[in-house]
């Protein structure tokens, strides 16, 4: 990932909120329980990894498996995995810990981006294109 400039988007609180409900009788078929158990700690061990490996992180969850709101915890989780808790917020800023660089490679410019002290991340504005706005789901979906 890491040599492709690949971005990994670890989803932490899915895995531990499936593993939790694992533990509660009947909340799964009992063929599914071992796997569910397994997972978190398998998505925790994976993430620790790729961290420690410098492959670029994005904050995001997989929320349609738990309760809205609980989303946050992600951040306790990423620092759980041995990221700085200062490195976890920024994966959630846009462009967060990006450099101005990545950002001209991503969005084709910088013009949108301004640097800001050392003690806040990168932040750019996204231009919507009308052209590219996805139509409104029609009524009833």
């Amino acid at each position: 990932m890491k040599e492709k400039g690949t971005w990994y988007v670890p989803t932490l609180s899915a895995g531990r909120f499936v593993g939790e409900k694992a533990l509660i009788d009947g909340y799964y078929p009992a063929i599914i329980r071992p796997k569910a158990i397994a997972v978190g700690a398998k998505i925790m061990d994976t993430f620790a990894r790729a961290y420690r490996m410098g492959v670029p992180i994005a904050f995001g969850t997989d929320a349609g498996v738990s309760p809205h709101g609980d989303n946050a915890r992600e951040f306790e989780f990423m620092v759980e995995g041995g990221m700085p808790a200062n490195v976890a917020l920024q994966t959630a800023v846009p462009c967060g810990p990006i450099t101005r660089r990545q950002a001209a490679g991503a969005h084709g410019s910088t013009a949108g981006c301004r640097s800001r002290p050392a003690a806040t991340p990168l932040m750019c504005r996204r231009r919507r294109s009308t052209a590219s706005a996805r139509p409104p789901l029609a009524a009833g979906r």
